[in-house]
């Protein structure tokens, strides 16, 4: 059964080496930077509001929760969608985990808090792939216009 190691494919079963040939995708725009801007500035707007929700309540703590989740997964599909690879989403994702580190039961309170700055970190996340927008090369088959 082969295995992969570092850059080449070793067959245990006839003890051979053969080189692999990755061809690694680059990341490129599949729209206009325009475009990608104004999208990614959109998705920053809602996270904005919806750092700004008020809970008071369990109920409403899991309800922002759960517009937390639907804008990271639309942040997700928006980034899938205007890149030619998966590696700005997987990075977006990379930072979207929500755990808390503590012994103890945290205050409704306190899960509100950490997921604002959560939320905070996300639209970071964001703003630092509109800056990469502006040096990532744009796809031969970018689209530019809606």
């Amino acid at each position: 059964m082969p295995y992969f190691f570092e850059d080449r494919v070793v067959d245990m079963g006839h003890r051979r080496n053969t080189a692999t040939s990755r061809k690694i995708q680059p990341t490129e725009l599949l729209v206009s930077r325009a475009i990608a801007k104004a999208r990614l500035q959109e998705q920053i707007q809602k996270g904005m509001s919806l750092r700004e929700t008020r809970v008071g309540s369990y109920e409403q703590f899991i309800e922002f929760r759960k517009m937390h989740y639907n804008w990271t997964s639309s942040n997700i599909d928006l980034l899938l969608g205007i890149f030619t690879t998966d590696d700005m989403a997987n990075e977006y994702s990379s930072v979207s985990r929500f755990d808390s580190n503590r012994t103890i039961v945290p205050t409704l309170t306190e899960q509100s808090r950490d997921l604002v700055l959560y939320i905070d970190a996300l639209i970071h996340q964001i703003e630092s792939i509109i800056e990469y927008v502006e040096i990532v090369s744009i796809s031969s088959n970018a689209v530019s216009a809606d």
